[in-house]
């Protein structure tokens, strides 16, 4: 099954500054769609376990998430910039 995934509208935001200002543009989007495909098939497997959440690290970006299993969701709750 696949799990859907949600971001707060500040998340986006800060997900747009760090693609704004990397300096490799290209390697951001790739690792984000990298890291949504692992999130989607699988996120229980999906980064290092983070207290109750989990952290996923992919290139120049880390996301922080939580998992619901009951409902297949992944909520995106921290995104930092590794450049």
């Amino acid at each position: 099954m696949k799990y859907a995934i949600f971001s707060s509208e500040q998340w986006d935001e800060k997900l747009a500054r760090i693609w704004l200002q990397a300096p490799d543009r290209d390697s951001v989007a790739a690792a984000m769609d990298r890291i949504e495909r692992a999130l989607r098939a699988d996120p229980d497997r999906a980064g290092m376990p983070q207290g109750e959440a989990r952290r996923i690290v992919d290139g120049p970006i880390a996301v922080t998430f939580v998992v619901s299993r009951q409902d297949l969701r992944v909520d995106l709750v921290n995104i930092t910039h590794r450049g």
